[in-house]
């Protein structure tokens, strides 16, 4: 008993006073088990919440993260002020002395507290959450963690950068995640004078086409940025949902440039100087499957420029098919407009046993079903190795918009096709317009599209 009460003794002797208050050992160990045990339960509850409760009620993952980390943050705030009444330490002495040591500590520490309220503004308004894909002084990664002090990254490359909160409050961040992830990329691409730019215009638009990571919508296109020194210069633009895979995007069709180039046998520059003297120049033989050739061969497109093929190339892609390949069924809704560059194709309806058409290169078809919002009319067979040229539905309304005599020449068509298939009981007669009328209420359809 005499050990017990020495003890007692010694753990309430008063060991310094601090305002009213005086403290002894006893208040101390008092005061570190319960930091001890408040460490514990800040952690406990904040795991709690980010990945029990919050996940539950559907809040997303950087949400999930400021939440959490705001939470314990005024837990641990609230608990240390009742630890420190549980000792007996009176809080209203220490007003003279934290007003000293909070001037102090702003003048000495004004980085650390900048980067503190940095954090609180980043955790509250969210400009920046835990995964998204940022990038900051040519660091490109992911938001790992989001703490008082500072934010850590992982970059593509496996490294976790720290980065201080106000460092992303006062500069310009990147953020490839905000309000959505769709990005557009600009690819250079530079090749030799004499090259043909809608040969090239194909043959780029081709390459990032076949790559499933670009974007259909908006679809990629082709600018020509200058005439260098030794080279054309010219930049793929293309849109891709995944931009944290940007650079092995642009990788891959760099090798597929590369390999199509050689193909079309297109030539990339290296810098030089060549004085030449005039000389009769000589007109360089086009490929039989010159792109621009085959749009022109289409009745819609003979006397078009340079600069509106250039739109077509870019609003349409070109698509072989094998013989007995089925191109649409009847009764399937209609969203692509097809141009017959090459071979032919049978147009068959089940109330027929024989075909009703045979198209031909440079004929058109699909335009009913597209226009006209209704179900395919026939189901076209290609009869034979054939090559395609195709508009989807949001494409072909851009070329409707900048070609004016597309709309009238393909209204002409759908006037024609459809007194046909009326003819053929295919279509159900709408009124006794007489054609000029029916040109013009079909016309105002194309246009409306």
């Amino acid at each position: 008993m005499d050990l017990i009460d020495r003890l007692e003794r010694w753990a309430s002797t008063p060991l310094f006073r601090l305002g009213n208050s005086q403290l002894s050992l006893g208040s101390l160990i008092l005061l570190v088990l319960l930091a001890g045990l408040l460490l514990f339960l800040m952690r406990q509850i904040n795991r709690w919440l980010r990945e029990i409760v919050l996940v539950r009620l559907g809040v997303e993952r950087g949400s999930r993260e400021a939440i959490a980390t705001i939470s314990s943050y005024l837990l641990t705030a609230f608990i240390l002020l009742i630890a420190l009444q549980a000792i007996g330490l009176d809080l209203s002495s220490f007003t003279v002395l934290a007003g000293v040591l909070g001037l102090g500590l702003s003048l000495g520490l004004q980085k650390l507290s900048a980067s503190f309220f940095s954090g609180i503004t980043l955790l509250l308004e969210q400009p920046i959450k835990v995964g998204d894909l940022v990038s900051l002084d040519g660091v490109l990664g992911t938001v790992e963690k989001i703490s008082f002090r500072s934010t850590s990254v992982c970059t593509l490359d496996q490294v976790h950068v720290i980065v201080p909160n106000d460092r992303l409050v006062d500069s310009n961040i990147i953020n490839w995640s905000y309000q959505g992830t769709a990005s557009r990329v600009h690819l250079p691409i530079s090749v030799a004078y004499g090259t043909d730019p809608l040969w090239l215009t194909d043959a780029l638009l081709t390459v990032a086409r076949q790559d499933s990571r670009v974007l259909s919508q908006p679809a990629p296109t082709v600018w020509f940025r200058s005439f260098g020194d030794s080279a054309l210069n010219f930049e793929l633009l293309f849109w891709t949902d995944r931009p944290e895979l940007i650079e092995p995007i642009k990788s891959d069709l760099n090798f597929r440039i590369a390999s199509e180039f050689q193909q079309r046998n297109i030539q990339i520059p290296f810098p030089q100087m060549v004085i030449h003297r005039p000389q009769n120049a000589t007109v360089a033989e086009l490929p039989s499957d010159y792109l621009p050739s085959l749009l022109r061969r289409v009745d819609l497109f003979r006397d078009y420029d340079d600069s509106q093929i250039r739109l077509l190339i870019e609003k349409g892609y070109r698509r072989a098919c094998h013989a007995g390949e089925i191109l649409c069924r009847e009764g399937e809704a209609g969203e692509e407009f097809y141009l017959i560059l090459h071979g032919r194709f049978s147009v068959q309806v089940q109330r027929q046993e024989e075909a009703i058409a045979i198209l031909e290169s440079g004929n058109f078809f699909g335009e009913l079903a597209v226009m006209l919002d209704i179900p395919r009319t026939a189901t076209v067979v290609a009869i034979e190795p054939s090559v395609l040229f195709v508009v989807d539905r949001n494409n072909l309304r851009h070329l409707l918009e900048r070609c004016p005599n597309l709309a009238e020449a393909m209204a002409e068509q759908l006037a024609q096709r459809k007194q046909v298939l009326t003819r053929a009981g295919l279509l159900a007669p709408t009124s006794n317009q007489s054609r000029p009328d029916q040109l013009r209420s079909v016309l105002r359809r194309v246009l409306r599209l």
